[in-house]
């Protein structure tokens, strides 16, 4: 008999564990048709229905059994939500039993298995009301147990007890809790409750920072100014008594701790990091193949974080209709993307107030090309000082239609022009605005009305916090000569702010003058720039529809805010790359 061969055998087994990483995505795409809660929570047939429970008193040995059911750890919190929880039906107003939808159950599995949750979601799917039944059972049946809810404000942290109160309230009398503190934001247990506790905090910078938790959920984290400092703050006493941290919220835009978070964990979740590649024809890479297969392995079991991001349709009865009728009934072309994205990239592209509304993770506007050396060659700076140090090289391409393309690497250029907003004065807020002030420098200030045609920026150079890093403009320019090589430009313009770097960069080597001064009755200096900037991304959008721009007054006609009228398809399009309804379009 012949026998097997141990390599082949080997390449056949480390194959089939890799496919198994690949399909993470599609499994994630599966949460949204996870089994029923049958199927989740092992049913025994002879348990009574609880409209019949009411109808008599319960005995001791009756409730001690039910009680060791509720606290089965692996089961206890499905089987109770479904036989004892009551919430309000807020389309009649009546009071219903909570039947979990599927992504409920997929979130409420998740957290039976201790798993650190970060959820990016659309709007009204549920969740805060699942998170409230699990934090009541939590402190109600486990021994002192403390849950901390950080919300955006106080009203919502009110409101976050006042929902655990509604449901305790609608308890059997045999499972309401004694309170020995009852307030706005604290509920306290009584001691057959082992000094248990919810209490609930409006995000600051001191929130929580005092209280230990067993359970800490974050409600609308994107929108918390110091999410990054309560998490500080509050991770470390989660991991010594190993808590169990929970945060959730609609998007922000790409911006943030949230963001940050996020992507992080959605990306190992999809194995984006790790992704070994089998190669058939050597030992050496057979060896190589299996230790990185065990070694990704390894890292998934033992991460910490689970994302999980839930689309528009992950609520039942939503359907294609459902959409249709819904954007039907918003002016505002991004808003269902941004309240019901259909996948996170849509639910990061479109959030409020965005500076460059039409500009996406798509192929109109992420291109890659041959710079060929011949074509006009520039440079954009933003100094930064204490925030990032920010260097653009764009080309402009002769001949080609009006747009604005950025290289795929650029990946700070591209979440900034996503994450940069209007503020509530109408003047840009002060932040992710670094690359794009850069780019706005580059396209005004050449020749008499700035760059026109096709704009390219290939390269960026990112350098956050430069000044605590101790980088001295010397040294910052030495980096920008090290990647220019022997390019030659045609100008370097930079932030006219500071014109002793402007100096010192011309010394060294970096000739670079500062950006050209715009004036007009018609906005703001740089509410004019962004205005240019806006018409090659329109055009860009427009794709084939896009002509070569006229060359602009010099007091161009430029509103305030970019207006979308006439460009909806433009705007609500969104072609991503086949086959990925989950993450990110270009790495």
């Amino acid at each position: 008999m012949t026998q097997p061969d141990p390599i082949a055998a080997a390449l056949a087994a480390a194959a089939a564990r890799s496919a198994q990483t690949a399909q993470i995505e599609a499994r994630q795409a599966a949460a949204a048709n996870l089994p029923s809660i049958e199927q989740l929570v092992a049913r025994v047939d002879s348990y009574t229905h609880p409209t019949q429970l009411d109808e008599r008193e319960p005995d001791e040995s009756w409730i001690e059994e039910e009680l060791r059911k509720i606290r089965d750890p692996e089961s206890g919190f499905l089987y109770w939500l479904e036989r004892y929880v009551w919430i309000e039906d807020k389309s009649t107003a009546q009071r219903v039993r909570f039947e979990p939808w599927p992504a409920q159950a997929a979130i409420a599995n998740e957290l039976l298995r201790g798993r650190w949750l970060v959820l990016l979601k659309a709007r009204r799917l549920g969740f805060t009301t699942l998170i409230e039944a699990y934090v009541c059972w939590k402190t109600i049946f486990h021994r002192m147990k403390r849950a901390v809810i950080i919300c955006q404000e106080k009203p919502y942290a009110a409101e976050f007890i006042a929902r655990c109160k509604a449901l305790i309230a609608n308890l059997p009398a045999w499972q309401q809790p004694t309170f020995t503190r009852d307030s706005t934001y604290t509920l306290k247990f009584g001691a057959h409750q082992h000094g248990a506790a919810i209490r609930a905090f409006a995000s600051s910078k001191k929130a929580a920072r005092s209280h230990d938790a067993d359970v800490i959920v974050l409600d609308e984290a994107a929108f918390q100014a110091y999410l990054a400092a309560t998490l500080n703050a509050t991770i470390p006493a989660a991991e010594q008594g190993g808590g169990q941290v929970v945060c959730l919220s609609t998007s922000d835009g790409p911006k943030g701790k949230f963001y940050d978070l996020f992507t992080k964990e959605w990306e190992a979740e999809l194995g984006l990091n790790t992704q070994p590649t089998l190669l058939q024809d050597a030992k050496q890479d057979l060896i190589r193949t299996l230790k990185e297969v065990i070694k990704q392995e390894a890292v998934q079991r033992s991460r910490r974080w689970k994302a999980m991001f839930f689309p528009f349709d992950a609520r039942p009865g939503r359907d294609a209709d459902w959409y249709a009728q819904m954007e039907a009934d918003f002016d505002d072309p991004l808003m269902m993307k941004r309240e019901y994205p259909r996948t996170p990239d849509e639910a990061w592209e479109s959030a409020e107030g965005r500076i460059y509304p039409l500009f996406a993770r798509d192929e109109r506007f992420l291109q890659r090309f041959k710079i060929e050396p011949e074509w006009p060659h520039y440079r954009g700076i933003d100094w930064g000082g204490t925030d990032p140090f920010v260097c653009l090289w764009a080309v402009q391409i002769p001949g080609a239609a009006a747009g604005l393309t950025v290289d795929p690497g650029c990946k700070e250029l591209i979440r900034e022009m996503i994450a940069y907003a209007w503020g509530d004065n109408d003047q840009p807020q002060d932040a992710d605005n670094h690359g794009p002030d850069a780019l706005r420098y580059l396209i005004v200030t050449p020749g008499k009305d700035g760059l026109r045609g096709h704009v390219h920026v290939y390269r960026e150079l990112y350098v956050a916090h430069s000044a605590a890093k101790g980088l001295s403009p010397a040294d910052l320019a030495a980096r920008v000569k090290l990647l220019s090589g022997n390019e030659r430009y045609r100008l370097s313009v930079a932030d006219r702010s500071r014109p002793d770097s402007i100096t010192l960069f011309t010394q060294l080597g970096v000739p670079v003058r500062p950006h050209r001064t715009l004036k007009g009755p018609h906005g703001g200096e740089v509410q004019q720039g962004i205005g240019r900037v806006n018409l090659l991304v329109k055009a860009s959008a427009d794709g084939d529809n896009a002509e070569l721009l006229p060359a602009a007054r010099s007091t161009p006609q430029t509103p305030k805010r970019f207006t979308l009228e006439g460009n909806r398809d433009a705007a609500l399009s969104f072609r991503g790359l086949p086959g990925r309804r989950f993450g990110p379009v270009f790495g």
